[in-house]
């Protein structure tokens, strides 16, 4: 099985590709803990992965041109330094000392999980080659044929198109999920669903990596890349 993940308000939902055509979503706690199940081969993630001890990634650079005008939705993922940080004060005079920035309030929001994955990953080094770093506004844009979706995803609108970005038989799960869980998962849901797109794409060989050139291995090496 093949997984999509994104983070949520109570932890972690997963859309599983359970290999016969059909998805599940699954709400989760631990990372480590799903991570390391035997049963799931491959898991894209909506969490910023391979940090840098200073400077911006070149991943999110590059995915940032891709989005233009919806650049937004790309935070800056936070230098390795400020994981050890117990508030955001603290994050945010460390890192206004090492290079002069500050730490948003959104980005201190996922702090956590951030800092959760990347223990998961220095922990036990073999799930480096099953789980991959993506975006979600990155996987919509490239099923877009590379132009940034423009409407909200909380909005009925910005529902409608995300959906319609995916392919038939996702898109068809995806919208007997919407159906039957409340409004308040639907964005984690369309988001996991993107990660999920994109783990099918990695598999078939046909995704695409912000930067490129980095090699099958990335993940790895935990060099920053997203794929979509």
């Amino acid at each position: 099985m093949i997984a999509g993940v994104d983070g949520t308000k109570a932890g972690w939902i997963a859309a599983i590709d359970r290999g016969d055509g059909r998805v599940c979503i699954e709400p989760f706690q631990e990372f480590a803990r799903f991570a390391t199940r035997k049963d799931i081969r491959l898991i894209v993630i909506d969490v910023p992965i391979g940090l840098l001890e200073r400077g911006t990634r070149e991943a999110d650079e590059e995915a940032r041109a891709l989005l233009k005008n919806r650049a937004c939705c790309v935070f800056t993922a936070p230098i390795r330094p400020i994981l050890s940080c117990e508030s955001r004060e603290e994050a945010s005079d460390k890192w206004q000392a090492i290079e002069g920035k500050r730490c948003t309030k959104q980005l201190w929001g996922i702090i956590h999980k951030v800092r959760e994955v990347d223990e998961a990953l220095r922990k036990t080094p073999g799930l480096r080659k099953k789980v991959y770093e993506g975006h979600p506004e990155v996987s919509f844009a490239v099923a877009c044929g590379g132009r940034a979706i423009q409407e909200k995803k909380r909005d009925a609108s910005g529902k409608r198109v995300r959906l319609n970005s995916l392919d038939k038989c996702l898109r068809a799960e995806a919208e007997s999920w919407l159906r039957r869980e409340p409004n308040s998962l639907h964005a984690d849901i369309l988001d996991a669903f993107a990660m999920l797109w994109t783990a099918k794409r990695l598999e078939w060989g046909s995704s695409k990596r912000f930067p490129e050139g980095l090699g099958e291995d990335v993940s790895f090496r935990m060099k920053a890349q997203i794929v979509a």
